[in-house]
């Protein structure tokens, strides 16, 4: 009997659990676009102080860690679309 609660209750756990992994999903791609995004920002800074002609060609990083932001969102949302609470037994 204690082995059918303890399946029931591990079930329950990982649905309700699904939920705060997209919001990491999200989290971690935001957080890996800002970094990019600074990282790049100091370099298009040092660019434009010894090449000011190459600054346009330093923006794609900027443009591409955008990108990413982006990405996880997409990522989380066709995730959390697919989340859903079926009941399961222990057969299954």
């Amino acid at each position: 009997m204690k082995l059918c609660i303890c399946a029931i209750i591990v079930i329950h756990k990982a649905f309700d659990y699904s939920g705060i992994y997209v919001g990491y999903c999200v989290m971690y791609t935001a957080f890996g676009a800002a970094y990019g995004t600074a990282k790049s920002g100091t370099g298009i800074a040092a660019m434009a102080v010894m090449r000011p002609e190459l600054i346009m060609k330093c923006i794609i990083p900027v443009v591409m860690s955008g990108i990413i932001a982006i990405y996880g969102l997409v990522v989380a949302v066709l995730i959390s679309s697919a989340i859903t609470k079926t009941e399961y037994t222990l057969f299954q």
